[in-house]
């Protein structure tokens, strides 16, 4: 896979999580979640977006290096984006495996 085709995938990760983020955010349920239940979603959402911030920060940084002409670190940069949108897939899995869990938006393939 090329560097842009690594790079394209990256950047639909992100967005696929920023829109589950949005998704998550708004309300989903007909029925009104009990207070343990709406306290693990407001913490899940704020993790999610925590993880979507730092990947952009990493994106950025990634954009900095490439433009420096830094190509080594570059590459190890793109290498740890593509680690952590795999790692924040395998978490949004892991959740919405959860018993009650309702919608499962599943984030990419």
């Amino acid at each position: 896979m090329s560097t842009g085709d690594r790079l394209a995938a990256v950047r639909v990760g992100l967005d696929e999580h920023r829109d589950l983020a949005a998704r998550l955010a708004a309300p989903h349920r007909d029925d009104a979640p009990d207070a343990a239940e709406d306290e693990w979603h407001v913490r899940y959402l704020r993790g999610l977006r925590g993880a979507i911030a730092a990947g952009e920060a990493h994106l950025a940084a990634y954009q900095r290096l490439v433009s420096e002409g830094e190509d080594a670190a570059a590459a190890a940069a793109l290498s740890l984006l593509e680690l952590e949108q795999a790692a924040l897939k395998e978490w949004h899995t892991i959740v919405t495996g959860r018993p009650g869990w309702v919608d499962d938006p599943s984030p990419g393939p």
